[in-house]
């Protein structure tokens, strides 16, 4: 009844009233002398403000309140009081106020007169927002929820501790993605419009998170305060520490929560995402109170430094037999003024045994001189320490190139690692060129060279390996260069013929007919014997290999033309038609009904004598007419004809 018009009454203050001897009396004194002050604000760690005020009533006061006035009245905490003068301290949980919210303090007495006091909050003035460039990363994710997505992202190579504490390279991987340098525009949908004006494809950024990371630099240590605005759920690292977590309903199109961070003097690295859980608008507004003095650090682009088999940086795999040597090589990729670097070689001393480190060309662009140390080579403990290369130039090399390059032997069967230990890379002006460790998967077979996948057998799967090869340089892999001659030709497939049926380690012996047809055909074979017997030099090794493939021609080419039995039969609605011929011959396949009515023909051409089996090979039949009309239930009969000879066989469509 005697609650005030602009405000709720809550049940203490009706409780209180209930008690007063004015309650319901309609002479509620108003003469009564009373004021309150406002006494400011005091941060109480990160999440808590106390706001402090002032009163006095000679009624005697008995409770305080603050309410916030933006979207409704919601108290936002109370505080009771005791005399005629008090002074109210009430706790606010900082993420339920922003910068420049109207908020009421209201104090009532035991005669139910209420005292009031509007004010403005304001923790700090907001400064400009930070454009950037930041460095940019998309990775899978319908919200950041507690778990790490760059971990997950990348398998746990990249970490959101690891990013917050020493910052994003442009060019780095994580995972299917890459760290993009760009400025954040300060608009509504900002990281829609990055992303698009990136030309990083729209497909299923609802279930994206989006990863921003960038370096500032600050002249003193400062005790300030941080401004956030972002869709959905955002977080927000600072040197590796976690200071910003909170979920806010709606779109932003400007700052929407504030909260204190102290900027250490030096350099600061600052990590924040932003989930896309609702889709549609996505935006983030970051950026610090005004007058914070800092200065942005431009993004250092990632270097890779790496070990790789050839001078090729995307292959990292070998497959040698013992007995083999190879070189592995130590590359760069893009880099920019390179001036020198020191790295450490380890391998298994077990399975490899290291020869020579060579120094590479990288280095010596336009003729300049260098220094280089081979280090130290310990095949006991499998190292190689100290190796060092510099150039003796006032500039620095850029560019793609071979620093150094390690000869091996395969020592023993198995698969092992060599990595890089202990590296730096060092620019033209003394500072570290960022870049990350690097490896080189090595597999030793224990088998010879012939059998090419060292499954204890020579087969027509190790023909298969070669000739996919066939003509290139390998460098790369040793695998399929039997003859280990640095190309992959006739002599390497002749090599693997020669040895087709025999085994080691008490192998089984595979098939000679044992074949995929859809890898292998008569035509290929028939193109293998004309390169092996032209280039025949009379050795036993081609008199063999050419035999073999003579016999491997005959087996892939059947003793009599014939027509096989459809499948699947009964069939609906489609089916495959395989054959067989011993001849090449123009063929052709016709269905008919049971009267003799044509349904479909299908002209096949000129066809090479072979098995048709397969259903990448067979007459497919789709159950329908020429006209495309599907075939009713019934016996159909089809018909080969391929030169002089002709069959013809039955089917059933069941439907």
């Amino acid at each position: 009844m005697m609650g005030p018009s602009d405000g709720p009454m809550l049940d203490y203050e009706a409780r209180w009233l209930s008690k007063s001897h004015y309650f319901n009396d309609t002479h509620i004194r108003t003469d009564i002398p009373e004021f309150v002050d406002f006494l400011g604000t005091e941060a109480i760690g990160r999440d808590i403000i106390k706001f402090k005020f002032s009163a006095h009533s000679d009624s005697e006061l008995f409770h305080s309140k603050i309410i916030r006035i933006r979207g409704g009245f919601v108290v936002l905490g109370d505080d009771e009081l005791n005399g005629k003068d008090d002074i109210a301290e009430i706790n606010v949980p900082r993420q339920k106020i922003v910068n420049g919210d109207k908020l009421s303090f209201r104090i009532m007495d035991v005669n139910g007169n209420y005292i009031f006091k509007d004010i403005t909050y304001e923790s700090a003035q907001p400064g400009p927002k930070i454009e950037g460039p930041w460095s940019w990363v998309l990775v899978p994710g319908k919200d950041l929820g507690n778990i790490d997505l760059l971990s997950a992202a990348s398998n746990g190579e990249v970490t959101e501790l690891e990013v917050s504490t020493e910052g994003a390279r442009p060019g780095k991987k994580v995972g299917n993605s890459e760290w993009t340098q760009s400025i954040l525009p300060i608009r509504v949908n900002n990281f829609n419009l990055m992303l698009d004006a990136l030309d990083i494809s729209n497909e299923d950024r609802r279930n994206r998170v989006i990863y921003g990371s960038i370096s500032l630099n600050s002249p003193m240590m400062q005790e300030i305060t941080m401004f956030v605005g972002a869709d959905d759920r955002s977080k927000i690292w600072l040197n590796g520490e976690l200071v910003y977590d909170e979920f806010v309903f709606g779109g932003a199109s400007d700052y929407k929560r504030d909260f204190p961070v102290t900027l250490k003097q030096g350099t600061n690295v600052l990590l924040v995402a932003v989930d896309n859980f609702f889709g549609s608008y996505w935006a983030g507004f970051f950026g610090f109170a005004e007058g914070t003095e800092y200065t942005l650090i431009p993004p250092v682009p990632y270097t890779p430094l790496v070990l790789s088999v050839g001078a090729s940086v995307n292959i990292n795999e070998l497959h040698a037999i013992v007995g083999d040597t190879f070189t592995i090589y130590l590359n760069t990729d893009d880099v920019t003024d390179l001036a020198g670097s020191q790295v450490d070689i380890a391998f298994d001393p077990n399975l490899l045994e290291a020869i020579e480190v060579t120094e590479g060309e990288f280095l010596k662009v336009d003729d300049a001189d260098t220094f280089f140390q081979g280090g130290t080579i310990d095949n006991t403990i499998g190292k190689i320490i100290g190796i060092y290369t510099a150039v003796i130039s006032e500039g620095g090399v850029s560019g793609t190139g071979t620093l150094l390059s390690v000869t091996f032997r395969a020592k023993a069967a198995g698969e092992t690692i060599v990595s890089i230990e202990n590296f730096e890379f060092g620019s033209i002006s003394g500072d570290v060129i960022p870049s990350d460790p690097t490896k080189v998967i090595i597999t030793v077979g224990k088998y010879p060279a012939w059998d090419v996948n060292q499954d204890g057998r020579g087969s027509i799967l190790d023909l298969i390996l070669v000739a996919k090869d066939l003509g290139s340089g390998t460098t790369a892999n040793l695998k399929t260069d039997v003859n280990r001659d640095g190309v992959i030709n006739i002599q390497d497939l002749i090599l693997v013929a020669q040895h087709i049926g025999e085994t080691t380690d008490n192998a089984a012996a595979s098939p000679l007919a044992a074949i995929d047809s859809k890898v292998l055909t008569p035509a290929i074979i028939q193109t293998w014997i004309k390169r092996a017997q032209a280039e025949d030099d009379g050795s036993l090794a081609f008199r063999q290999g050419i035999k073999n493939l003579k016999t491997l021609l005959a087996s892939v080419i059947p003793k009599k033309t014939t027509l096989l039995a459809n499948y699947p039969n009964p069939f609906n609605p489609e089916t495959w038609i395989p054959y067989q011929l011993a001849e090449p011959a123009e063929a052709t396949l016709t269905i008919y009904t049971a009267d003799g009515a044509i349904v479909r023909i299908f002209t096949l051409g000129f066809m090479p004598a072979g098995i048709y089996q397969r259903r990448s090979r067979a007459v497919y039949w789709d159950g329908k007419n020429a006209v495309g009309e599907t075939a009713a239930s019934g016996v159909y009969f089809y018909t080969l004809t391929a030169g002089n000879f002709t069959v013809t066989r039955k089917m059933l469509i069941l439907k």
